[in-house]
């Protein structure tokens, strides 16, 4: 079976872009993948994605050469079998608060002897049962990646325990739910949050995990990446709405005397 590219390329530590989307259209997934992002994150916390929309999407992706990252609700051991199943490169789990919960997602997310997943062989992700067994259960322990999300002053206090389970790929640290739970909502530049983030990226990276996060703007990524961020997103949604809306007012602006 193929490869995890998103798990190589972060191996070599190298950056990797990607959008968050939790609109259903395939077409959007690929337009995406053919810009040139190296992941896409289908968000199934805030869009309304169905289990059959998002076995589409990942096809889109797939085609369209992007990693396709499911975001499931919360740590709920059944939504992130069913987005490994359905052949998800990896699961974005959000809120999670403490090591117990870390560990919960963990063993929902691999199979015996590293954790407690659900077994179909004949799932889309072991290709309907034409991979054998075997190989299917070595691949989905090695290959999907686990990204945890730390959005919240308890998640930043526990981190240095969070740290110590064993599975987790990625720490991503979400600054729109940190900023309020620090209370200065969606003040992206407010030095308690800054500091926040700045300590979990000290920590992750001491541990020898690779850090995520979320930025509005390049000049938020570039700052992150300096610091050692491997893997920036931003959400598709404020892109197309600033792009449309600045496309409008250049057309009627020459029109308009």
């Amino acid at each position: 079976m193929q490869k995890n590219p998103l798990r190589q390329v972060l191996a070599e530590g190298q950056i990797v872009t990607g959008a968050f989307t939790g609109f259903t259209s395939l077409g959007l997934v690929e337009i995406l993948g053919y810009a040139g992002c190296d992941l896409v994150i289908l968000d199934t916390e805030h869009g309304p994605l169905s289990m059959e929309t998002l076995e589409a999407l990942i096809c889109a992706a797939n085609a369209a050469g992007t990693a396709p990252i499911v975001r499931v609700p919360g740590p709920a051991p059944s939504m992130i079998l069913q987005a490994l199943d359905l052949g998800g490169w990896g699961v974005h789990v959000p809120r999670v608060n403490n090591s117990e919960e870390a560990q919960r997602v963990v063993e929902a997310a691999r199979y015996y002897p590293l954790g407690q997943r659900g077994l179909h062989a004949a799932v889309r992700a072991a290709r309907y049962g034409f991979t054998p067994p075997a190989e299917y259960l070595r691949w989905a322990n090695e290959e999907p990646l686990v990204i945890i999300a730390i959005e919240s002053v308890e998640g930043i206090e526990n981190l240095p325990e969070i740290l110590t389970v064993s599975g987790i790929d990625v720490i991503f640290v979400g600054p729109a739910d940190l900023s309020h739970s620090l209370g200065v909502p969606a003040q992206f530049n407010h030095p308690r949050l800054i500091e926040a983030m700045e300590e979990a990226i000290s920590r992750t990276l001491d541990a020898g995990l690779v850090v995520g996060t979320f930025v509005i703007t390049p000049e938020q990524a570039w700052r992150w990446m300096d610091k050692g961020v491997q893997l920036i997103t931003f959400g598709i949604t404020p892109v197309i709405a600033r792009g449309t809306r600045d496309m409008v007012q250049a057309i009627q602006g020459r029109g308009r005397v």
